[in-house]
């Protein structure tokens, strides 16, 4: 059985990502994307789809993060690396994501978090989508 999840501080507003005990010895840590583009250019008062064009994917339903939001990622995996360090959890064996761009950049910034400092500037994982 599974134990209660556990508060985890995020990057973004005060909000918290859930930690999840697995009971046998593993964790699950789901986290949401970073700050994304359109949302930044809505409230900034510019319209999204007219920045189309400019788009990674060019596909306006699916944009990226902003720089603030590829940071964010980067410090969602520094502090699982502490968490993980400091709370004696198992290493981080596996990240999962959506294909969405957004997401893909979250996942991407979070695993170049966890291994800075581990003397490696590339994972040994594979990454494939799906």
């Amino acid at each position: 059985m599974a134990s209660p999840p556990v508060p985890f501080p995020d990057a973004r507003k005060g909000r918290t990502q859930s930690i999840i005990g697995l009971g046998s010895g593993g964790v699950l840590i789901a986290a949401r994307h970073g700050e994304r583009l359109d949302y930044f250019l809505r409230d900034a008062g510019w319209n999204w789809v007219a920045e189309e064009s400019k788009t990674e994917s060019g596909r306006p339903w699916d944009p990226p993060l902003t720089p603030r939001g590829l940071d964010q990622a980067r410090e969602l995996g520094r502090r699982i690396r502490r968490a993980v360090r400091e709370g004696g959890w198992p290493d981080v064996t596996a990240v999962y994501s959506s294909p969405l761009i957004r997401c893909v950049q979250t996942a991407a910034g979070a695993v170049g978090g966890l291994l800075e400092g581990e003397g490696s500037d590339e994972a040994d994982g594979e990454v494939r989508g799906g």
